[in-house]
């Protein structure tokens, strides 16, 4: 984990990794009584959208926290809950699909990786193979064949 964290220069999945590892600790200290079902939060919804309107921009997981009304443990246990993954896999999950869009349109991956908020082509390149499987540019150049063989 030590590593993890400190190899990564995003400021959000450097929050996000140690408040996980302390909701771990919480989580297997809580009695079953005490544990509740996934509550919706009008301030988790709030984080989200927030996510979804600034997807190109980096996000601090305290910015987020403001923003819901919550302290930075509890929206991370409560956007968790709520939406199946911490606040970070979401944000880069929206930043690839808007990168896919990009790619399929014909755009190169220089111009994506600045449009979606990746710091560079290389770390967009990372990113997107290790979720995606192949790289920006063999993703791009196989969505345009298959639109040019597609009738229209």
């Amino acid at each position: 984990m030590h590593k993890r964290l400190f190899a990564e220069p995003d400021p959000l999945l450097q929050s996000s990794i140690l408040l996980q590892a302390a909701a771990a600790i919480v989580d297997r200290s809580d009695s079953a009584t005490k544990r509740q079902a996934a509550l919706d939060y009008p301030g988790v919804r709030r984080a989200r959208d927030y996510i979804a309107t600034h997807v190109s921009e980096s996000i601090e997981l305290a910015q987020l926290a403001s923003i819901a009304g919550l302290s930075q443990f509890h929206l991370l246990r409560a956007f968790r809950r709520q939406f199946g993954l911490p606040p970070h896999a979401y944000h880069i999950q929206l930043r690839l699909e808007k990168a896919k869009d990009l790619l399929a349109s014909g755009s190169p991956p220089v111009n994506v990786a600045l449009a979606t908020g990746f710091s560079d082509q290389a770390h967009l390149t990372r990113v997107f193979r290790r979720f995606c499987g192949v790289p920006p540019g063999r993703y791009g150049h196989q969505k345009a064949r298959i639109f040019k063989t597609c009738p229209s």
